[in-house]
């Protein structure tokens, strides 16, 4: 190489070197033109485009925009950009004006822009050399909430603060206070750290939440989509989610679902700390591998909340943590695990359970599954404690409470249930978790239980298959006879039984009872398959002993069955509780007798207290512990 060439090349190092040691410039809005402590909606405007023109074309990679101290600058919405490698550093107060008729909208439509909006950056800061004040963000939402408001212009509000496709983002020590709609959303972002920042949005200076400091609806704290997210040392108080892991899809940029997050040491009180809401779609909502720990909330509203949507398509939920977590006096519920609630079509009433006209609809198409709540501790909440509500059809699976513990909790609306637990496979309590939910066995529990493992199966089957093989041969016609609210139909290759509930699991190892085996006994004895069973249907307690060969096989007749001791066989005290939940639900909601037939000879009956199956007798011990089948749940 030529001494030129080693020249330009010990320049071209130097150079690359002065600029890595070197700070950017640092632009300070007020040298550029902006104007303080002026609420005019024209220097609001003017503010504004200085911003936008320093953000978007004169600050550089390495630069910093400085709104300086102590000075107040008011704005207008729509600051924007695109912006790589910049430091913003709010050490005064940045200030938006609330009249909704001058701020600026989309081009196309009356849709209000964001505060800030910030598409497809890279190694961004938000920052202030003001750690223990902070910098300021002041969205000044008041005049955005309230029910009116709500009303006339719904969700059409801005964000503070909205990124997307977006990573390495730092926001430090600022203060957002009072924005008119969510507070932050970085949507669909990568490597996201958040710490020592607030967040506030409260109507008055009361110390919990009502229904009318909740009418400042829609101001969430952090909303995060995207993957590895940490977010810490943060405090909340606003009137809706807390933090909100919001899904992602297969068409997320960053990432395809939102995963790998850590939310800790956080203070927070509003509608909780929360996943979701996660609706189906066809490209797969998920979210997983979420941790919430270290936390304090007083007098939240909602405390633990994950919550799925309407949506056609799939989505799911999974492996989320929340630990070491502490409310005290919570107003709402403490626990949510189950459908979001709101004033949306075929969400969950805001109303529910209290309206006993109001639904609570759960999507199946939303699967939860690997939920853990561990060192969870709930003082004297005014309400029940929660929620744990999943659909029967597609049940929420491996949820797991260790060590949750509710001291004085609420009676409202639940009682000494203190819960409500429905749709959930495989719930588990333990390390003194007091109270415990109660989760009765649901329908797919039930149905793949092995009953063949049962004892006396294998006599039961026998049985059935002589019944069987008779029906085939003898029976061409369709019998039936009812007496004292029992009605037996006999039919080819079929058997069908009436009964109600609280008899069902008492005879479901013997489907004909012992009024039914008297009418039976004139057409066993003609059935040839039986008669070596027919001749020792008398004997009870056969005993073949010292060497007895062949030994006689003697399945047990009717007496023996009926005197099984059925209380003793796993599961039975789940299956009452589902039994009795079904009589009690007969009582109230059914004064009308209903039945469905579908395509496989099954039909379904439903009356007050009393339930109706019909079904094969190869099908009859295969789901006698579930008398509803899969169809019919």
């Amino acid at each position: 190489m030529s001494v030129k060439g080693k020249c330009i090349r010990v320049l071209l190092i130097l150079f690359v070197f002065f600029l890595s040691v070197c700070p950017g410039k640092v632009w300070n809005i007020l040298d550029e033109g902006a104007i303080p402590n002026d609420q005019s909606i024209a220097t609001c405007n003017n503010n504004t485009q200085i911003l936008n023109n320093l953000l978007q074309h004169q600050a550089q990679r390495g630069d910093t925009v400085l709104i300086p101290a102590p000075h107040p600058f008011w704005f207008n919405g729509g600051i924007s950009g695109s912006l790589h490698d910049i430091i913003i550093q709010i050490d005064g107060s940045i200030h938006y004006q609330n009249q909704r008729k001058y701020w600026p909208t989309h081009n196309d439509s009356d849709r209000v822009l964001e505060a800030m909006s910030f598409i497809n950056c890279n190694n961004v800061t938000f920052t202030s050399s003001n750690k223990l004040d902070k910098g300021l963000i002041d969205g000044h939402g008041n005049a955005w909430w309230g029910a009116i408001q709500y009303c006339v212009h719904r969700e059409n509000r801005p964000r503070l603060l909205y990124m997307h496709n977006s990573s390495n983002i730092l926001i430090e020590y600022i203060y957002f206070k009072d924005s008119p709609y969510w507070t932050t959303y970085l949507s669909d972002v990568k490597n996201v750290e958040i710490h020592h920042s607030n967040v506030s949005a409260r109507l008055g200076k009361k110390d919990h939440h009502d229904l009318f400091d909740l009418t400042a609806f829609n101001t969430d704290g952090f909303d995060v989509s995207g993957d590895n997210v940490w977010i810490h040392d943060v405090e909340i108080w606003n009137d809706d989610d807390c933090i909100a892991v919001k899904p992602l899809s297969r068409v997320g940029q960053q990432a395809q679902c939102s995963q790998n997050m850590l939310f800790e040491r956080i203070n927070a009180s509003g509608i909780g700390l929360t996943i979701g809401s996660v609706g189906a779609n066809s490209n797969h909502n998920c979210v997983r591998n979420i941790t919430f720990r270290n936390a304090y909330m007083y007098h939240t509203w909602k405390g633990i909340y994950v919550k799925s949507a309407p949506g056609s398509g799939t989505g799911s939920i999974s492996d989320v943590l929340y630990e070491n977590i502490t409310m005290d006096g919570p107003t709402g519920w403490s626990i949510w695990i189950g459908p979001q609630q709101a004033g949306y079509h075929d969400q969950c009433s805001l109303t529910w359970p209290r309206n006993p006209f109001a639904n609570c609809p759960v999507n199946p198409n939303v699967s939860v599954e690997n939920i853990t709540l561990r060192n969870v501790l709930i003082n004297s909440p005014k309400e029940s404690p929660g929620v744990i509500l999943g659909n029967d059809t597609s049940p929420m699976q491996n949820i797991v409470f260790d060590n949750v513990v509710v001291t004085n909790p609420g009676s409202r609306p639940w009682g000494k249930q203190y819960y409500k637990c429905e749709g959930v496979r495989n719930f588990t309590a333990i390390h003194g978790t007091d109270p415990a939910p109660t989760c009765p066995t649901n329908a797919h529990q039930l149905l793949e239980f092995d009953y063949t493992k049962l004892p006396g199966y294998e006599k039961v089957e026998e049985l059935m298959e002589c019944l069987a093989d008779h029906d085939k041969r003898d029976v061409h016609r369709h019998h039936s006879r009812a007496d004292d609210g029992i009605a037996y139909i006999v039919r080819d290759e079929h058997l069908s039984i009436e009964t109600s509930e609280k008899r069902i699991f008492s005879q479901f190892l013997d489907p004909l009872d012992h009024a039914a085996w008297t009418a039976f006994s004139a057409t066993l004895v003609v059935c040839s398959v039986c008669l070596a069973i027919v001749a020792v249907l008398g004997a009870r307690n056969f005993t073949a002993i010292h060497g007895t060969d062949p030994a006689p096989t003697c399945p047990t007749n009717a007496h023996q069955l009926l005197e099984f001791d059925y209380t003793k066989l796993p599961g039975y005290e789940k299956v009452e509780e589902l039994m009795e939940c079904l009589a009690d639900h007969d009582k109230r909601d059914v004064h009308r007798h209903h039945s469905r037939a579908d395509g496989d000879d099954i039909a379904y009956i439903v009356r007050d207290e009393h339930f109706s199956m019909e079904t094969s007798e190869k099908q009859i011990f295969a789901q006698f512990l579930d008398p509803l089948d899969h169809a019919a749940w």
